[in-house]
């Protein structure tokens, strides 16, 4: 089921890839500026490609991950010729179908989810923005049965314990890389690299983390 899952993302990450060149290659040389360059602008997204490496609190190697869907929104706001600060708050999952349907599970499964706060700078260069900034993330790794997506303990072997025998999630803080491609005046599409460098709290320290999405975005100016 997993390598049937990141076959699926990769085709449908090729597919995005070779639409986006077409559309470019397609659009008018001298396109109308897009919301994102404008003074200030909404911005509601949808992470619909998402992939995960995480490093829950005693697990001695990552675990990764691939799927589909989230949501976020977010502002910006222009502050010095063509660099806009933006603001935004996303929410990502890795389902494993890229509609939404329901997915009948059985046994045991492994999920993994990320609520992103982002605040970077990001300079324009014609359709395109490329940005920079600082996250602050909360990630969580799930091993769920099929009685109701109950957690279990990821040592299974410490099943005394009628919670989990390890934290399955944690805070972040990293960077944020967003670039960003107006279709149109009012549609984007995008693609965000969040790396979590530090994580506090009671296992504070150093651990690298990862959060990849590819995203559609909806544009509105704003006053």
């Amino acid at each position: 089921m997993a390598s049937r899952r990141r076959d699926l993302v990769r085709l449908i990450g090729a597919v995005l890839v070779l639409s986006l060149a077409l559309v470019v290659r397609m659009a008018p040389a001298q396109p109308q500026p897009p919301p994102l360059q404008q003074p200030r602008s909404l911005r509601l997204f949808i992470p619909y490609i998402n992939h995960f490496s995480l490093k829950p609190e005693g697990t001695p190697h990552a675990l990764t991950s691939a799927g589909f869907w989230g949501v976020g929104a977010g502002l910006t706001f222009r502050h010095h010729g063509t660099q806009y600060l933006g603001l935004s708050l996303s929410a990502a999952i890795d389902y494993e179908v890229p509609v939404p349907v329901g997915v009948d599970y059985q046994g045991e499964h492994e999920s993994m989810t990320t609520t992103a706060l982002d605040l970077s700078n990001n300079r324009a260069r014609g359709r395109f923005t490329f940005g920079y900034g600082v996250s602050y993330g909360w990630n969580e790794w799930r091993l769920n049965d099929d009685l109701g997506s109950i957690p279990v303990p990821l040592d299974r072997k410490a099943s005394t314990d009628s919670g989990p025998s390890r934290a399955l999630s944690s805070h972040a803080l990293g960077l944020v890389f967003p670039v960003t491609c107006a279709l149109n005046e009012r549609f984007a599409v995008g693609f965000t690299y969040r790396p979590y460098l530090y994580r506090p709290g009671r296992d504070a320290g150093f651990h690298y983390e990862h959060v990849i999405s590819v995203e559609a975005a909806w544009c509105v100016g704003l006053f």
